[in-house]
């Protein structure tokens, strides 16, 4: 299950408080991967494996004290900063997930959205 958005602040914009509580939810992800993966990771515990988090250069991000928070609570996560203006050409799953995924969604919409103007011009039709 992938891990979702933690409540937004008040102003909307990401703190110091959101991004670890999403970094809670996503090493629950982790801590679930290794879990249901024994053939490779045998009895070991989530928190002895390590694991990538891939981020931009965002100021809450590299901010000094999420930095320390992050190697305090999960030593075994190695922190990847894709710097500024990169992240469309470096980061996987814009190039390779995203884009294609959000084209097919927006294809999809766009077709609901012609039959339901074909419904309505049916269903308003004087006979």
């Amino acid at each position: 299950k992938a891990p979702t958005s933690p409540a937004p602040a008040p102003s909307h914009w990401t703190t110091e408080e959101t991004i670890m509580q999403l970094l809670a939810r996503i090493y629950e992800s982790v801590q679930t991967f290794v879990k249901n993966n024994p053939t490779r990771y045998g009895d070991k515990d989530a928190k002895d494996v390590p694991w990538v988090l891939c981020w931009d250069v965002y100021s809450v991000h590299i901010k000094e004290s999420v930095r320390e928070k992050i190697k305090q609570l999960y030593p075994n996560c190695h922190l990847l900063y894709i710097p500024g203006g990169w992240t469309a050409l470096l980061q996987a799953l814009d190039l390779a997930f995203n884009f294609p995924f959000k084209r097919c969604v927006g294809g999809l919409f766009n077709q609901y959205l012609v039959e339901q103007m074909k419904s309505t011009l049916v269903s308003n039709r004087p006979d």
